[in-house]
C-alpha cells in the first residue's frame, strides 16, 4: 500500500468503460467515457462538467421609446453563458438571435433566462449596430441570477459608441463560425487526447450491460441490470442479432426504461441481450476543440473522418500523440494523421500501418516509441519506420493459447521510462475476476522479457512523482494503489497521528505497535517533520517505536504511517484458517497479501479477508492447508519473473541469475521449462550447491537464499551472480533447443533487485 494518505476522488462516471484522462496545454484534466458528459477540472477548484449549455431561446427585448440613441432600422440581440471563476474563461454558443424593427432614440430593454449549470458564473449580452447582423458588440455582463431572469435595462448606445468603445465579436469569420464556435464536445467518445493546441474526442461508446424487455408494439424498453444515462437520448437502439435500430427519443434513468421514437416491432421477449450505440457513421469519426479552448467542439464543423481501409469493420479505438503526428489507431490498421494548423483545411490521415490496438489504454509511449497490444500481440511503432519489427515474437504464445479475449476490455499497457520496462496487463484463461492479474514485461534497454503475476487485480496505471522521482503506479484491488517495482512499499501499513517524539522515537498513545515493525519503514505524511523516512529499530512499547535521529522531531500536527511485514511459523491451520498462537493479528491486515513461504503448502498466496486475535481467514481457501511446518509472510509481494523463449546450446545447460543480496532473509526460486514441455525440468546432480544454492525436493527447482550474511565465512558484500544447470534426456534434443526460465519468490521487509539472467 501506497505510503501516504489516499484522497479520494470521485469522478462520478460509469466505469463500464474505463474513463479516459488527458490533460491540456494549460493543465487542465480532461476526463470522459462516452456514456455519460465528461467532466473539466483545473487542479485549483473542484471538477464541472464539460463545457457550457447554449441558451435555449432567444433574448426578450423591449423597445423603450426616446431614451436611447439608436436609429431606424433593424437591430439584432444575442447573449451567451460565461464561467469566469477558473484561470481559463469558458463561454457557451451564441443564442439564437432575436431582431427589432427600432424608431429613432429607442432604447432596449434585456430579459434573458438564467442558466440552470452551476458553473454559470455571468451572462453576456451582445448585439448589433443598426442594418447588419454579421458583427455584434458586448452591451453588458450581468450576474447569473440562480433562478427566473437576468434583466438590464441601460442599453442605451448610439452604434458610433458600440463601435468605438466596446468589444466586438463577428458572428462568422473565413467561412468559419465564431460566436457560435463554442459547441459542447460530443458526450458519446470515450476517448481524449491532446495533440498541439487542440483536444481530440474520439472512439464511440457501445454500451450492453445488464439485459432487456422490449414488447410488440410498445415504444418502453425496460433494463434489468442497466445503468442508462440520459446523454443516451438521441442514440439507436438494437437487439442483438436483430436487423433494425431504433433511435432513443428519451431515458428514464429512475426507472431504467428507454423510449424510442418508433414502437417496436418485433418479438415480445425479456432478458435479451441489446446494445446502444451512436450510429454507424460515428465509428470512425473524430471531433477536435478550437486551439486552446479544449472545451469548444462545434460537431458540424470540426470533424475528421478516417476512413476504413478495406471492408473488415476496422473502426477507431484510439489514438496516441507523437512528436508531429496523431497516430489514430484502429483494430486492424494505424493511420498516421498531420496538419498545420487548421485540421478542417489540412489534416490527411494515410495508412501507415497494417497492424492495430485493442483499445485507448492497450497503447503507452516510451522514449518515442510506441508500444502496442492487438489481436496478434504485443508490437511497437519505432521511430519512422513503416513496419513491424516483430519484438513481441518471444511471447506470442502467451497470447494465442493462454490468453482469455473475452476479458480484453480491461487489458492496458504501461510504461515506465525510470526502469525502461513496457508491461503489457492481461487475463489468463481460467482466471477468476475480469480484472487481470498477469503482466508480460519488456525491458527495453536489454531487449528482454518476463512475467509477473499478482493474486490480487489491477485495472489501470499511471505514473507520477513521489519524493521528487517519477514513480509507476497501479489501481489495485480493495482500495489500494500499488506502488510498482517497489518492493519496500506494498506491505501491511499502519496509519495514525503522532502524539509525542523526542529526536529517537515517535509515539500514538491509541496505537497497537508490535516488534513485527522491527525492520519497516516509518514515513511522516504531513505535519512537521513530513517527508522523513526511517526504519524501525525498536518498539519499546505497544504505543511507541524507535528509530535513527529525526532531522526535524515530529510533534503532535505529523501524521506517519508504518509499512512492515509479518513472518511466521503456523501453530495449526485449514483450507479456510491460518493459526499463530504466537502472535495476535490486527484487523487492519485485511487486504494485506499472505504467502506460504515454506513447509506444508508452499508457494500458495493469498489475500486476507480478516483477521482477529491468532487467525487469518484468506479471501479464497488455500488448496493445501497451512500446519506446524508451514513458514507463512503477511504484507508479502508474490512476484514472477519469466523469459520468453530463448535459443540454447547443445551440452550443459546453465543460467545465471544476477542479483543484490539482501539484508534480511529473502528467497529466490528458480525453475526452466524445455520447447514444448508442461513440467519444468529437473536439476542435475552437477547444478552448482551450496550454502547459497539447495535444490528443492522436487528436483525441478532451485532455491537461492539472497541473505548478505550467511555465515562468518560465506558473506557476500556486494553484486553477486551465481549459476545453475538443467539436464536433458537421450533422444529429445530437437525438442531442447529453446528454454524459458522462471525466477520467483516472495517480497516482504527487502527489496528484491534482480540485474539480468543469462
Amino acid at each position: 500500500m501506497l505510503a501516504s494518505e489516499r484522497p479520494q476522488i470521485k469522478t462520478g462516471l460509469s466505469t463500464y468503460w474505463r474513463p479516459c484522462f488527458c490533460q491540456t496545454r494549460q493543465g487542465q484534466v480532461i476526463c470522459v467515457n462516452g456514456l455519460e458528459r465528461g467532466w473539466t477540472w483545473d487542479g485549483l477548484a473542484s471538477a464541472v462538467e464539460l463545457g457550457m449549455d447554449a441558451p435555449t431561446a432567444a433574448p426578450t427585448i423591449a423597445q423603450d421609446p426616446a431614451a436611447g440613441a439608436a436609429i431606424e432600422d433593424t437591430y439584432w440581440f444575442g447573449y451567451r453563458y460565461v464561467d469566469d471563476s477558473r484561470e481559463i474563461t469558458v463561454y457557451s454558443d451564441l443564442s439564437d438571435l432575436q431582431s427589432v424593427d427600432a424608431d429613432a432614440d429607442d432604447g432596449f430593454d434585456w430579459t434573458v433566462p438564467y442558466s440552470a449549470q452551476a458553473r454559470c458564473t455571468k451572462i453576456e449580452l451582445w448585439r448589433s449596430t443598426g442594418g447588419q447582423a454579421s458583427a455584434f458588440y458586448k452591451i453588458a455582463t450581468v450576474t447569473n441570477p440562480g433562478s427566473g431572469n437576468a434583466t438590464y435595462t441601460s442599453d442605451n448606445s448610439s452604434d458610433a459608441t458600440l463601435r468605438e468603445d466596446l468589444d466586438a465579436m463577428p458572428l462568422y469569420a473565413a467561412a468559419l463560425y465564431v460566436a457560435r464556435r463554442f459547441g459542447m464536445p460530443p458526450d458519446c467518445k470515450r476517448v481524449a487526447v491532446q495533440f498541439q493546441d487542440r483536444t481530440w474526442y474520439l472512439v464511440d461508446a457501445v454500451y450492453d450491460e445488464g439485459s432487456v424487455a422490449v414488447t410488440n408494439a410498445s415504444a418502453t424498453v425496460t433494463g434489468t441490470g442497466t445503468e442508462f444515462t440520459s446523454e443516451m437520448a438521441g442514440r439507436y437502439f438494437y437487439l442483438r442479432g436483430g436487423d433494425k435500430h431504433y433511435t432513443i427519443s428519451s431515458v428514464d434513468t429512475t426507472a431504467q426504461t428507454l423510449t424510442l421514437s418508433v414502437v417496436y416491432g418485433g418479438t415480445t421477449a425479456s432478458g435479451v441481450a441489446y446494445a446502444v450505440h451512436p450510429g454507424a457513421d460515428e465509428n470512425n469519426r473524430a471531433y477536435f476543440s478550437e486551439p486552446d479552448e479544449p472545451e469548444s467542439v462545434p460537431t458540424d464543423q470540426n470533424t475528421l473522418t478516417v476512413q476504413e481501409n478495406i471492408d473488415d469493420h476496422d473502426f477507431l479505438t484510439g489514438a496516441i500523440p507523437k512528436g508531429s503526428i496523431l497516430w489514430f489507431l484502429k483494430d486492424h490498421h494505424v493511420y498516421a494523421v498531420t496538419y498545420v494548423a487548421q485540421p478542417q483545411i489540412d489534416a490527411a490521415p494515410r495508412v501507415k500501418f497494417y497492424r492495430g490496438c485493442i483499445h485507448q489504454a492497450c497503447a503507452a509511449l516510451l522514449w518515442g516509441t510506441v508500444y502496442l497490444l492487438d489481436a496478434l500481440g504485443p508490437w511497437r511503432i519505432l521511430g519512422d519506420s513503416s513496419k513491424d519489427d516483430e519484438f513481441g515474437l518471444p511471447v506470442l504464445d502467451w497470447f494465442r493459447d493462454l490468453a482469455d479475449w473475452g476479458k480484453s476490455k480491461w487489458w492496458y499497457v504501461d510504461a515506465d521510462p525510470n526502469l525502461g520496462i513496457v508491461r503489457y496487463w492481461f487475463t489468463l484463461k481460467g482466471q477468476t475476476g475480469t480484472l487481470p492479474k498477469t503482466a508480460l514485461c519488456y525491458n527495453a534497454r536489454l531487449g528482454r522479457w518476463w512475467s509477473i503475476s499478482r493474486e490480487d487485480a489491477v485495472a489501470g496505471g499511471c505514473r507520477a512523482t513521489v519524493n521528487g522521482h517519477v514513480r509507476s503506479f497501479a489501481a489495485g484491488q480493495w482500495d489500494r494503489v500499488l506502488l510498482l517495482e517497489e518492493g519496500t512499499s506494498d506491505g501491511v501499513s499502519l496509519q495514525g497521528a503522532v502524539t509525542a517524539a523526542t529526536s529517537t522515537t515517535l509515539s500514538d498513545s491509541t496505537a497497537g505497535f508490535s516488534s513485527d515493525m522491527i525492520g519497516g519503514t516509518l514515513t511522516i505524511l504531513r505535519g512537521t517533520g513530513a517527508g522523513q523516512v526511517r526504519e524501525v529499530a525498536t518498539v519499546p512499547s505497544g504505543t511507541q517505536l524507535g528509530v535513527s535521529a529525526w532531522e526535524v522531531t515530529p510533534d503532535t500536527t505529523s501524521r506517519y504511517v508504518v509499512q512492515y511485514a509479518i513472518r511466521g511459523t503456523a501453530s495449526s491451520g485449514t483450507v479456510a484458517t491460518l493459526v499463530d498462537s504466537t502472535k495476535t493479528f490486527e484487523a487492519e491486515l485485511a487486504g494485506a497479501a499472505v504467502a506460504i513461504i515454506g513447509g506444508t503448502g508452499v508457494g500458495q498466496v493469498r489475500l486476507v479477508k480478516t483477521a482477529s486475535s491468532h487467525t487469518i481467514v484468506p479471501m479464497s481457501n488455500f488448496t493445501t492447508a497451512p500446519d506446524s511446518t508451514s513458514v507463512y509472510l503477511v504484507g508479502a509481494i508474490y512476484w514472477q519473473y519469466q523469459t520468453g523463449k530463448k535459443q540454447i546450446t547443445e551440452g550443459p545447460r546453465a543460467a545465471t541469475v544476477h542479483y543484490l543480496p539482501t539484508e534480511n532473509s529473502a528467497e529466490l526460486m528458480a525453475a526452466a521449462r524445455f520447447d514444448r514441455e508442461t513440467a519444468d525440468a529437473e536439476f542435475p546432480t552437477h547444478a552448482s550447491t551450496g550454502a547459497a544454492l539447495t535444490i528443492g525436493a522436487d528436483k525441478r527447482h532451485a532455491i537461492l537464499d539472497m541473505r548478505r550474511e550467511r555465515s562468518t565465512l560465506d558473506d557476500e558484500p556486494g553484486l553477486q551472480a551465481i549459476s545453475f544447470g538443467t539436464s536433458g534426456k537421450p533422444g529429445y534434443k530437437n525438442q531442447r533447443r529453446f528454454a524459458s526460465h522462471k525466477l520467483w519468490g516472495y517480497a516482504g521487509l527487502e527489496q528484491i533487485t534482480l540485474y539480468e539472467l543469462s
